[in-house]
């Protein structure tokens, strides 16, 4: 009795030493796939925006943990045209929206590898202009 006993003990051991070595491999897994997801938005995005009294805003922004820094240059308008901006950003990996230094008015859609200029309320842009959102990741 006492060696089935001590067989069963061993048997429960080995179990619950290779189910932790399953599940650790699995949350490994796991956290790699959130990684690789979280910092594919990262690089560098560009394209020319619409503008209202311009020929457009020829924009590049950098998005590096946790920082941006954007580069803007108005064409069609005097040589003092070019603005430089950086700060932080947030990242809702729920939605793939970044969102500029917190401010809800500037935000961007990580999509396929391009960033979507929102509106004023997080959405996308709609009507013939709706292509001249999107900044591209080169």
């Amino acid at each position: 009795m006492r060696i089935n006993f001590f067989y069963a003990f061993l048997m429960a051991m080995a179990l619950i030493l290779i189910n932790g070595c399953n599940n650790n491999r699995n949350q490994h897994a796991n956290s790699s796939v959130v990684n690789t997801r979280t910092t594919n938005y990262e690089g560098t995005y560009s394209g020319t925006l619409p503008c209202a009294d311009c020929s457009g805003i020829r924009m590049e922004i950098t998005l590096n943990g946790g920082n941006y820094k954007i580069l803007s240059v108005y064409e069609g308008v005097d040589e003092n045209n070019r603005f430089e901006e950086s700060g932080t950003y947030t990242w809702d990996q729920d939605t793939n929206m970044i969102t500029l230094d917190g401010d809800d008015t500037n935000k961007y859609l990580f999509d396929n590898n391009t960033l979507v200029a929102l509106d004023m309320d997080g959405n996308r842009v709609t009507g013939e202009l709706a292509n001249m959102y999107i900044l591209k990741k080169r």
